[in-house]
Order: C-alpha cells, then structure tokens, then sequence
C-alpha cells in the first residue's frame, strides 16, 4: 500500500471535506491490509466475558468505522459530505487521467520515473481503486452508527456516542496496557455523568440515548 500515499497527495485541495475523505482513505488502506493479513476468520470484537463475534473483514471494518467516527466528532454532517468526497474520489481514479496526473505529481516531488510508473500499471491502478472503494465502505458505515444513536438530530445523543466511541477505542487500541482501561472507563463515567447533567428530560427518561 505504500504507493498510494504518495498519490493522495496529488487530489489538491484544503477543504474540511477533502481533509475527512483523505484521512477515511488512510484508514481504508491500513483496513485492507489488516483484513487480508493470515489469522482466525472470526474476531471477538467485545470483550471476552461477553463476546460479540464477526468475520475478520466485517470486524476490521467496523474498527476503522469507529476510529474514523471519533476523528470526524461522531458529526454525520462531516461524515455525509466525506462521504460524498471519497465518492468523487473513486470516479476520478477509475479515470486514465488520474494515474497520469498521480504520475506527473509523483516526478515534480522527485521520484525516478522507474518508481513514479509504478502508478501506471493496472494492478496499481486496481489496488488504489479498492482502497477508494473501501473508504467509503468506512464513511458508509460510521454514518450509519451515528445516525442510529440519533447524532443526526440530537446533540447530547452525539456527545454521547462520541464519548463512547472514545473509550471502545481506546480499549482496542491500548486496553492491554496496564491501567488504560480503568482509566478510560472512568473518564467515560464522568463524561456521561457531565452529558446527564445536561440532559432537560426526566431521570429514567432513556429516549433519544445510545
């Protein structure tokens, strides 16, 4: 995957949008190769007293899905309109011109014309078109979490989300290291005891929550 950075350099652009699509991109290109690496077909992706399992490329998928939720503020506006990027995105690398135009940035940042080719080639072009694809499959699906817990028309229910998103992540990411999960289930009771403290409906009122 290490010839697809280089080229996603070459989309230009500085909007919020173009930010958020590239960095569902980045994420969609680590997801292929931890999707394809050898292991078990199915992942545990709870915890192991009470397991939820998944095949591998739904569970990797969804782990991405949810690192991009966190970075993108659980915020389906941002998610919508990355979407939509990324889908812009996948039309213009199906394109002859985009390999020639990633070919071109690729020799003015200084790369030799032997590495820069590499981009010319169909199994390139093939392999760039699937991390494409699966960027919106991370967009797609971060979207539908936040939309289901409500974060489309509900702020507390998006803060909410976030914070939980926060801490599943962290415990998949760090949660072997001594001390982070207690710490980080702490800091989700506080950000929820906050969030309650916020919320105007009635105790035991449990509508519009994740």
């Amino acid at each position: 995957m290490t010839d697809q950075s280089a080229d996603q350099t070459s989309r230009g652009g500085g909007s919020q949008a173009e930010a958020d699509a590239h960095l569902a991109w980045s994420l969609a290109a680590n997801c292929l190769l931890y999707e394809s690496d050898p292991g078990p077909a199915v992942l545990n992706v709870a915890s192991a007293a009470e397991p939820v399992w998944m095949d591998r490329s739904t569970a990797w998928q969804d782990s991405f899905a949810r690192y991009l939720l966190e970075h993108l503020d659980a915020d389906p506006d941002r998610l919508h309109r990355a979407h939509t990027t990324a889908s812009a995105d996948l039309a213009k690398a199906r394109t002859p011109r985009f390999a020639l135009d990633a070919y071109r940035s690729r020799r003015r940042s200084g790369s030799s014309r032997r590495s820069a080719a590499r981009i010319l080639r169909p199994g390139t072009r093939r392999e760039l078109v699937g991390v494409y694809r699966r960027a919106i499959d991370l967009c797609r699906l971060a979207l539908d979490i936040a939309t289901s817990a409500g974060a489309d028309h509900d702020p507390l229910a998006r803060r909410r989300l976030l914070a939980a998103t926060r801490h599943q992540n962290t415990v998949t990411a760090l949660g072997v290291i001594p001390g982070v999960a207690e710490a980080s289930s702490t800091q989700l009771a506080e950000d929820l005891d906050e969030l309650d403290t916020l919320d105007p409906r009635k105790p035991g009122d449990t509508s519009g929550t994740i």
